[in-house]
């Protein structure tokens, strides 16, 4: 039963990085926020933003807006990441 467990968990988290463009594991939780895809997700994680609790962390704004590219498009992304954070 164990053993059947793990593999579920495995196809269901291979699964859901398919789905997302082969995006790496560690990076799925960015992936689950509104307007964040594989290339968003990479670039974040590069920058350390690899989680949605960093992508909320006030302290990391300007580094999202500069990864981003655009203000707007940062605080809508870290709106969503707040509704997501509040559900956790």
């Amino acid at each position: 039963a164990k053993a059947l467990e793990a593999i579920s968990n495995m196809l269901i988290t291979l699964s859901k990085r398919i789905n997302a463009g082969m995006v790496k594991e560690e990076l799925l939780e960015l992936c689950s926020i509104r307007e964040i895809g594989r290339i968003r997700s990479f670039t974040l994680g590069n920058s350390g933003i690899n989680s949605i609790k960093k992508l909320v962390n006030p302290n990391n704004r300007w580094t999202v807006v500069n990864i981003l590219q655009s203000e707007q498009l940062a605080e809508r992304i870290i709106e969503n990441a707040k509704k997501i954070h509040r559900l956790q």
